[in-house]
């Protein structure tokens, strides 16, 4: 398995993650929202100082996280998902502090996070990791009245 950024995978891994994110969200999670800035990751995500990554294990993805560059040194954690068969191996660990590491490289302070019911194993999942829940974003920040929200203050975070 190995965790690379996008712009380094190849064209049948990209074409793949649309599909791979909304299959999570409608069967596993039950949630009827679309994802439509995935049919454009690099007009999303590689802007700014945004970035995403992949998870890939014999030419096949399995995981994903993506960070949006909110400005004022923020950013905003979306689209991490791992596929079932390897969640719980410390797989979600690594891609967190992949994306923790890029963010503590480009100078963000903050994390933020918004997720919804039926992802209550990746609510404590957070919390393990040191995200603090909070009662709203900033006002830039979409969330779509998700019930769970998350803040991590990266001058306090240790990443590995």
């Amino acid at each position: 398995m190995k965790i690379i950024p996008y712009d380094t995978a190849d064209q049948k891994i990209k074409d793949q993650i649309y599909k791979f994110v909304m299959d999570i969200k409608t069967q596993d999670l039950g949630w009827k929202a679309d994802a439509p800035e995935l049919l454009n990751i690099e007009g999303n995500y590689l802007v700014n100082k945004s970035n995403f990554w992949v998870v890939v294990n014999h030419n096949q993805l399995i995981g994903t996280v993506g960070l949006e560059d909110m400005g004022n040194r923020q950013g905003y954690l979306k689209r991490m998902y791992l596929k079932k068969e390897f969640r719980g191996t410390g797989l979600a660990t690594e891609l967190l502090n992949t994306m923790l590491r890029y963010a503590k490289q480009n100078r963000f302070k903050e994390i933020y996070l918004a997720t919804g019911k039926g992802a209550e194993r990746a609510v404590e999942f957070y919390k393990k990791s040191g995200f603090q829940k909070v009662d709203s974003l900033p006002s830039n920040f979409i969330h779509f009245d998700d019930p769970y929200l998350f803040k991590l203050e990266l001058t306090k975070q240790k990443t590995s």
